[in-house]
């Protein structure tokens, strides 16, 4: 795994040529495992050297992936309950969002709230869920995870046209250049690319059917997002304008949300959900997009107050919606509350993730103290019966610290720092081991700039600086 800044920002440039030299050939951007998002561990793990015998069976595994999905749409109807549905839609707005499970299909919008509604949008939403589901809300369609027999027969032609070209591409250059174009061969074959190529594909005919003038989605770097943006280049004559939702917190070595892959792959305009990562945004970007102002968060502060720090000791745990790091933080507070059973802690999930999954991989989180209480209530009540906040990657800490909780950083030896609040580290709790969290907790107080810093993170919902870029439009 990488661990040393020097090399991560090697790979980054590595990539970045790759990238920038196929900028012709959609089907190589749109692989993910070239677009570098961030320094955080789980992610740069699937840049370590692997052998041979290891790409032969990611191949097999990959292709017949492939196949599976290629026969499971001769089968399928939802790629045809979906373009019957948007056939009966016409909007100028369409935002493109998550849907993050099948029970939130027809909750508010996690990540534009009510902002479609103000707009008579159309909402277009990626299938997190295992299942095809359909919304009760006739402006809310999911997209469906395969397309007809014919057009997944052409994506599985097109992909493998593209492995063959890319790996005989890699024989032309030598070193790590040669390592890249020839990883990138075989991650073409990968089933995120398959799905960014479906995106890509799905959102063209839908953007000619529909005609929409302006497309929102979030926007973090992925290679999915490119194709939202390519999706809406492809017609003659006629421009509909991207705009890119930088809506969650940027780190230190972030990367991808950075770079400009040329008028193709960037959003028209960006909008922020607060000034911190406003003002990143138009100090770091290389985008040729414009950095347009700040259009707020379904996860700002309703009202601002200071919750003052107490002698309690309630410890609320949020780890992100990784595997590995929610074992990582529940074992490392497991060991913390059997140390000191005056600790009482709250564990916290991802949206994303949930207990039978984390309990299948790590059984010994089963056997947990009476002082860990596993979380049912919403997060406002979590935070209202906390004092601190333990977490990592995280950036569900920033509402957290803006709501008063005192942050305490987990470390982790030979890794990167993956902290959101980067910018305020040394107004940071930072511990490494069960023994320094409980020292530091006696210890403890509560700094107000840290509060303050927070509450710029994620600021109120407005829907001004979309209607500002549609009136633009309009002239």
């Amino acid at each position: 795994m990488l661990v040393d800044e020097e090399r991560y920002r090697e790979l980054c440039n590595e990539c970045d040529e790759v990238l920038v030299e196929q900028k012709d050939h959609i089907a190589t951007i749109s692989i993910s495992w070239l677009h570098v998002l961030r320094e955080h561990p789980i992610f740069l793990a699937k840049y370590s050297s692997k052998k041979f015998i290891t790409f032969i069976f990611q191949f097999l595994q990959n292709f017949s992936h492939l196949v599976i999905n290629l026969l499971k749409s001769a089968f399928q109807k939802d790629y045809h309950f979906f373009k019957n549905s948007f056939k009966q839609n016409k909007t100028d707005v369409v935002f493109v969002s998550h849907l993050l499970n099948s029970q939130s299909v027809d909750e508010v919008d996690f990540y534009f709230g009510r902002l479609p509604d103000e707009f008579s949008s159309l909402v277009l939403k990626l299938n997190h869920a295992k299942k095809f589901s359909t919304s009760k809300d006739k402006n809310v369609l999911i997209l469906p995870r395969l397309l007809s027999f014919n057009k997944e027969l052409f994506l599985l032609i097109n992909i493998l046209n593209e492995f063959l070209r890319l790996l005989f591409l890699s024989r032309r250059f030598s070193g790590n250049k040669q390592v890249i174009y020839r990883r990138a061969a075989f991650e073409v074959l990968s089933p995120d690319t398959m799905m960014n190529l479906r995106l890509y594909k799905l959102l063209a005919e839908f953007f000619k059917e529909t005609k929409p003038k302006i497309v929102i989605t979030t926007y973090e770097g992925h290679a999915w997002e490119r194709m939202v943006f390519a999706a809406t280049k492809v017609f003659n004559g006629r421009s509909i304008e991207s705009i890119g939702y930088q809506h969650a917190a940027l780190f230190r070595l972030q990367h991808a949300i950075y770079r400009s892959l040329g008028q193709n792959f960037d959003p028209t305009f960006v909008l922020c959900a607060g000034s911190v990562g406003f003002n990143q945004m138009q100090k770091r970007s290389n985008l040729l997009s414009r950095i347009e102002g700040v259009m707020g968060s379904p996860r700002a502060l309703q009202k601002s107050y200071v919750k003052a720090i107490s002698s309690s000791k309630k410890i609320l745990v949020i780890p992100e919606g990784i595997l590995g790091e929610c074992i990582d933080l529940f074992t490392f507070s497991m060991e913390c509350a059997k140390l000191d059973p005056s600790i009482t802690f709250i564990w916290r999930l991802h949206p994303l993730m949930s207990f039978n999954k984390i309990f299948s991989a790590s059984r010994a989180l089963l056997n947990r103290p009476k002082n860990i209480e596993i979380s049912c209530n919403n997060f406002e009540d979590d935070i209202l019966n906390s004092t601190f906040v333990l977490y990592r990657g995280s950036t569900a800490v920033v509402p957290a610290v803006a709501r008063g909780l005192v942050p305490i950083y987990l470390n982790q030896k030979n890794s990167f720092s993956v902290n959101p609040l980067f910018e305020i580290i040394k107004k940071c709790i930072g511990v490494s081991t069960p023994q320094e969290l409980i020292e530091a907790l006696s210890s403890a107080k509560f700094d107000q700039s840290l509060t303050e810093y927070c509450a710029q993170f994620y600021q109120p919902l407005s829907s001004k600086p979309l209607r500002r870029i549609i009136s633009n439009h309009s002239k």
